[in-house]
């Protein structure tokens, strides 16, 4: 870190400093967490003219190396999960993530490590309200595909697109598989397909994925969606 301070940055009146007093320094910024992180988004946003129409997020889990019984008992943000490290069995917290297409961070969360990705979409939603990002399209896999998680993505005319399994049996997803429309495939491993319910006015995207090791959502994919989306949401029909 201290070759960070050295080369990359520049801190007036700060000729040197160390390690532990930058993360001490840490503790007071949570004071002033969310105002500070929405003026460096949008000061990023104006210097880089960005353009924030599909907003991609997702959630992470990071663990410490100690033994449950060790942690205090009010202990409340350091807690056993669901572990994307397969370490259940350690104290976590769960981290999520808003960023753009070009991967410009727009919001960071972090959660009591016990929180479940569909109980979060709902504070994810108010809090970007914030940024003044306008209309965009939220891009998530199928841990978020609640319901009730798509209408709130749909609120204030928001779009989406979510990841699905084809054999989920959901009605939507039997739906999208009955159209015609894009259909492509990796291997026999990939499968992407738009569905538009409700209206071309309150379009909204599936994509649909088979799961395995090797499968990985299409970028390309998305972003043609994505286009699709506004174009009828733009002028009431395909």
């Amino acid at each position: 870190m201290e070759d960070w301070d050295e080369k990359e940055v520049h801190i007036p009146n700060l000729p040197q400093v160390a390690s532990h007093q930058l993360y001490r320094a840490m503790d007071e910024l949570l004071t002033v967490q969310s105002e500070l992180e929405r003026q460096v988004f949008h000061a990023v946003a104006d210097l880089l003219n960005l353009e924030v129409d599909l907003l991609y997020f997702d959630t992470i889990s990071s663990y410490f190396e100690v033994d449950p019984s060790e942690a205090p008992e009010e202990e409340s943000f350091r807690k056993q999960g669901f572990s994307r490290d397969k370490r259940p069995d350690l104290l976590q917290i769960v981290i999520g993530l808003a960023m753009t297409r070009e991967g410009i961070p727009i919001r960071a969360w972090v959660w009591p490590g016990n929180m479940m990705d569909m109980t979060v979409i709902k504070q994810v939603k108010n809090d970007l309200i914030g940024r003044k990002l306008g209309r965009v399209i939220s891009v998530m896999d199928r841990g978020f595909s609640s319901e009730e998680n798509l209408r709130i993505l749909q609120q204030a005319g928001g779009h989406y697109i979510v990841g699905e399994k084809i054999r989920s049996g959901k009605a939507a997803a039997k739906e999208a598989m009955s159209r015609r429309g894009r259909l492509s495939s990796s291997s026999g491993e990939f499968a992407h397909q738009g569905n538009y319910r409700g209206g071309w006015r309150s379009a909204s995207a599936l994509c649909h994925r088979v799961q395995s090791q090797r499968s990985r959502a299409s970028t390309e994919g998305t972003e043609e969606a994505a286009r699709v989306i506004e174009r009828g949401a733009g002028t009431g029909g395909p």
